[in-house]
């Protein structure tokens, strides 16, 4: 009897966890989509439609940007990394060596809410490029 009161009790908090996940309509970025959970929680996500927009950083990504698009992105990270004087091709090549960067800076320029990585690296890796480009909020 109990383990079908604990199963049910799961069903229940799974459904809130959706519930406000579609209710949020976010655009989520997943930094890497090769990796088979990843696949899975694509599945999940699009047939519950939990978010509002799922962005896949492919390897391909960057090439489908219009020009502007990509000159937008340099200069978002450009403005939150100012102190290290990059120029545009060494912030390209930071933007395609690692797709928590680009991540990063593509919820920097608002054109998304929040990024998933992390289970192919290290957490530091992971919380370094959202520490650096998105910041905290102030004071914290």
């Amino acid at each position: 009897m109990e383990t079908i009161e604990r199963k049910r009790e799961q069903v229940d908090v799974m459904a809130r966890v959706y519930e406000r996940a579609r209710s949020a309509e976010a655009r989520i970025i997943l930094a890497e989509p090769d990796d088979e959970r990843i696949t899975e929680a694509v599945k999940i996500i699009e047939r519950e439609s939990l978010v509002k927009e799922l962005i896949l950083l492919d390897s391909e990504y960057w090439s489908r940007l219009s020009d502007s698009e990509q000159a937008e992105l340099i200069a978002t990270f450009q403005s939150a990394r100012a102190k290290d004087g990059l120029s545009d091709e060494e912030v390209q090549t930071q933007l395609l060596s690692d797709t928590k960067i680009l991540a990063a800076t593509l919820v920097k320029a608002g054109k998304a809410e929040g990024y998933v990585a992390g289970n192919k690296c290290h957490t530091a890796d992971t919380i370094r490029p959202a520490l650096k480009i998105i910041g905290t909020e102030h004071g914290f």
